[in-house]
């Protein structure tokens, strides 16, 4: 399966012409690339998976449990901050898509030079600031690292983890540039092998015998170092004409992607918040035991979020072509199929947790934990309502119509948080987590409807406006 035409002798992704003009030729180039990109979504993110697992094997072997841990409450750190880009990244991916879609290589170029140069300076500054604190931070007490070798090399690990997420921000920009060309399986190659190429640097370091710190900075250095190395080959090759530089980058355009990329910050707070705050809630409302169930059975069904992701997420760049030619039969009938994919492989998903979770929870928490029925149906059809609810939201986001989404979550956690405590407190653990899906049922799925319809009623007319924008920024 191709995701596109090959480009002509001499061209690139963004000057390649598109699919010959007959009926259905852009519908169809676009259902290629979105099974491809869902296929490769699958089998990469399952092999990017095996880094991480062998790492532990290698970490917990080489570093001793204490400094290993201090490692990975750094890693968290780092993994809680995935909105430091301040949502650019997905601002300039809807954009981008756009340009993509007609071929427009002057805005192309205008956009990418300015994401990266605007993140680009966020993380030098980012660095300065952490090259000058590192002495004065405590770290060995924000990783609760006590007295040892762990707690002396707590602010090294903390310097070296921080250091290579700071540098890989605008280096993971190319995983958008490459999204919004609709070459979703490269980009899942290359993340995968970022993972592999950390899980490969830490074992040479384990192997000759190099120093602890030495093997965190190699794992360390995998993603960024892929991720540098798909830079140099893109805008070297394929993206040649859209390659970043300095003449190209304008204050206007970055006040566009900056405005844009704020409203998917503000989604991605909100939303973030929302999901992750259960546990504040029940252990203030049942007290710390309570949080041990609800925590490992939400952790068995997060799973489904993550299959959620890696199915729709193919389905943001083909949306935002197929807005941008104005292909509305494509866009519905494609929206029903994924949505129906979506709902059928997370219902039967959750169908053999429902058979399977009781025991393998009981056996995997040593019969600490015992599974509440009710509670495994109630987080079942919570994320069969994110399931449904993800390819509309997909569309919205490749349009740019982000308001819906705002209010809704804005909504959500204000609703949400007090629903849940109430809950908990009257009906006990079960009651958290259906109030979260009544609340996701009143507040989140009438704005995932309203703003698909909202998206389905631009026509050519915003594509006109689109072109006569990146017109005036051109001059």
């Amino acid at each position: 399966m191709t995701e596109l035409p090959p480009t002509a002798p001499g061209s690139t992704w963004w000057s390649s012409p598109r699919p010959d003009p007959e009926p259905g030729a852009g519908g169809r180039a676009r259902s290629r690339t979105l099974g491809t990109g869902i296929v490769t979504s699958v089998v990469c993110r399952a092999a990017s998976a095996l880094g991480p697992l062998a790492l532990v094997a290698i970490g917990l072997g080489y570093l001793g449990k204490d400094l290993y841990g201090v490692w990975m409450t750094v890693v968290a750190v780092t993994g809680m901050a995935l909105w430091a880009d301040f949502g650019l990244g997905n601002g300039l991916m809807t954009r981008l898509a756009a340009s993509h879609s007609r071929r427009d290589v002057g805005a192309a170029r205008r956009q990418v030079s300015t994401a990266y140069a605007i993140l680009s300076a966020g993380a030098l500054a980012g660095l300065v600031g952490l090259w000058a604190t590192a002495g004065v931070v405590p770290w060995a007490g924000l990783v609760a690292a006590d007295t040892g070798p762990a707690a002396d090399s707590a602010a090294a690990v903390g310097v070296i983890c921080l250091t290579a997420f700071a540098v890989n921000v605008p280096l993971a920009l190319i995983q958008r540039v490459q999204f919004a060309a609709q070459r979703v399986s490269v980009s899942n190659m290359w993340q995968a092998a970022g993972s592999l190429t950390a899980l490969g640097l830490a074992g040479i370091a384990v192997v000759v015998g190099a120093g602890p710190l030495v093997v965190i900075a190699a794992a360390s250095a995998g993603p960024p170092l892929v991720n540098l190395i798909n830079n140099l080959y893109t805008f070297a090759g394929p993206c040649r004409d859209i390659a970043p530089r300095p003449s190209s980058v304008q204050l206007r355009q970055a006040g566009e992607l900056l405005g844009l990329g704020g409203q998917f910050f503000v989604i991605s707070i909100c939303s973030s918040i929302s999901l992750n705050i259960d546990n504040i809630v029940v252990a203030h409302a049942l007290g710390s035991e309570a949080v041990s169930e609800y925590s490992v059975i939400a952790r068995v069904f997060l799973t489904l979020g993550t299959v959620i992701t890696i199915i729709n997420m193919p389905f943001w760049p083909t949306a935002g072509d197929a807005i941008e030619q104005d292909d509305r039969v494509w866009l519905r009938s494609t929206t029903r199929r994924m949505i129906l994919l979506s709902v059928c492989v997370v219902a039967g998903l959750a169908l053999a947790m429902l058979m399977l979770g009781p025991r393998a929870i009981e056996i995997w928490t040593s019969g600490q934990v015992v599974a509440d029925l009710p509670m495994l149906i109630g987080w079942s059809v919570w994320w069969l309502l994110l399931a449904a609810a993800s390819p509309l939201f997909m569309v919205q986001n490749a349009a740019g119509v982000l308001g819906p989404q705002i209010v809704g979550w804005c909504l959500f956690l204000v609703v949400s948080v007090p629903a849940k405590w109430i809950a908990g407190q009257n009906l006990g653990v079960t009651a958290v987590v259906w109030a979260g899906v009544v609340v996701y049922l009143v507040v989140m799925w009438p704005a995932a409807v309203i703003g698909y319809r909202r998206t389905r009623a631009l026509n050519l007319a915003r594509s006109t406006h689109m072109r006569k924008a990146d017109a005036e920024l051109q001059g």
